[in-house]
């Protein structure tokens, strides 16, 4: 190795600067002899406090100084959270390496320990995340979500003064912090990692961006670099591109091994109102199975794969065609009566009793299509069109007819 000193640049906040010295010690491991210089930097997203990210967020709110100094050669890699990377890297820029992962969940954070699904109607959550947002109404529709800026620190503070109920904040940050819940601390803790509940793609990762022709570099972080870390986060970064979202995105995505299987789940909200999440299971052929780092190597492609399948999954929406026979809600199949529940969009006709419709989320959409003979609401191709057109947004349609059930 000819390089002797190697600077890092990484975002300015105490929880970034914890979070470069953990690649530092790593590092410093490997190689004994290496000098190394942190630099700090201020970003756009660490500058503007008083907005949610949504309003003025685009490519790289937390990363573009630092892609800068990059491509000037004023740093020679920096560290980021691996959520926080935009999709595509400047030209002349790449990922070096990847750490393992920390705790990916969300934490719901609280001074009384009162569950999130029992909050009281009016109760202030704190988050600047769409995706958070989305997922806690969920939970629970009734409570108030508030936009919460700042460092972690920041954040606590305005918990303990009243401002907020409750605060969600990324787990593996917290830990990152040494911040523990109670009774270590005055702060309860809520896990909220579950199948409806995503973290954000990447969320527990930290990822190491350099020159893309800095072979040295590279070398050096080679080293450090976790290949089970780089198929996760591969598998959730290609979710998210395929839905051409960024870290602001209303998307979840969460990719792990189980047992000789890449499992991944995802949440998507195209409409940025109404979530959808999909589950998908990949069995892994016998010789890759394994938690060592040679095997993981081996699967970063079917990673990948799967995270393009999940999104392709996620983004289709499906038509249900159901037939009402006469109309009498107690007549209905099983299936049927399941699927008018969960739908997003009921397309009926006239033959249909408003009462079949009751059923429905409180946020389904009615679209009616008329159908008698030579009177149409809505032409058999308008009808199709609209069926079409919902099913492309990501939507559960349903087309309930009168007659015979399908």
């Amino acid at each position: 190795m000819k390089i002797e000193k190697i600077r890092v640049g990484t975002r300015e906040s105490q929880l970034a600067l914890l979070q470069t010295d953990l690649v530092v010690q790593k590092l410093r491991e490997a190689y004994k002899d290496l000098t190394i210089e942190v630099i700090p930097m201020s970003t756009k997203g660490d500058q503007i406090l008083d907005r949610s990210l949504a309003s003025f967020g685009g490519k790289g709110v937390f990363t573009k100084e630092l892609e800068v100094a990059l491509l000037n050669h004023t740093i020679d890699f920096a560290v980021h959270s691996a959520k926080d990377m935009p999709m595509e890297f400047p030209q002349g820029l790449t990922m070096g390496a990847v750490l393992e992962r920390e705790e990916p969940s969300d934490i719901l954070l609280t001074m009384d320990g009162i569950d999130i699904r029992e909050m009281k109607a009016g109760s202030i959550i704190g988050t600047s995340s769409l995706r958070r947002e989305l997922q806690i109404k969920q939970l629970n529709p009734n409570v108030i979500v508030k936009v919460l800026r700042g460092n972690v620190l920041t954040r606590l503070s305005k918990l303990e003064q009243g401002q907020y109920n409750g605060i969600i904040l990324a787990a593996a940050g917290l830990k990152r912090l040494g911040i523990e819940g109670y009774p270590s601390t005055k702060y309860h803790m809520q896990p909220l990692l579950s199948n409806t509940f995503l973290p954000a793609p990447g969320q527990g990762i930290l990822g190491i961006e350099c020159r893309e022709d800095d072979e040295e570099i590279k070398e050096i972080l080679r080293k450090i670099h976790s290949y089970e870390g780089e198929a996760m986060l591969m598998a959730e970064r290609m979710y998210l591109q395929q839905l051409h979202g960024g870290c602001n995105a209303p998307a979840g995505g969460y990719c792990r091994y189980e047992d000789g299987f890449l499992v991944m789940e995802g949440m998507y909200a195209k409409d940025g109102i109404h979530p959808k999440y999909e589950r998908i299971v990949a069995k892994l052929p016998e010789e890759f199975v394994g938690r060592d780092e040679i095997a993981f190597e081996q699967i970063v492609p079917l990673a990948k794969e799967l995270g393009v399948a999940l999104a392709k999954k996620i983004h289709t929406g499906k038509v249900y065609l159901i037939g009402a026979g006469p109309g009498d809600e107690k007549l209905l199949t099983i299936r049927a009566k399941e699927l008018i529940q969960k739908a997003d969009v009921v397309v009926y006709d006239s033959l249909i009793s408003k009462s079949l419709l009751q059923d429905t989320k409180k946020d389904c959409e009615w679209i009616y299509a008329g159908k008698r003979s030579n009177n149409h609401h809505l032409s058999q191709e308008e009808t199709n069109k609209v069926l079409w057109k919902k099913a492309k947004e990501g939507k559960m349609v349903v087309r309930l007819k009168g007659g015979d059930p399908f």
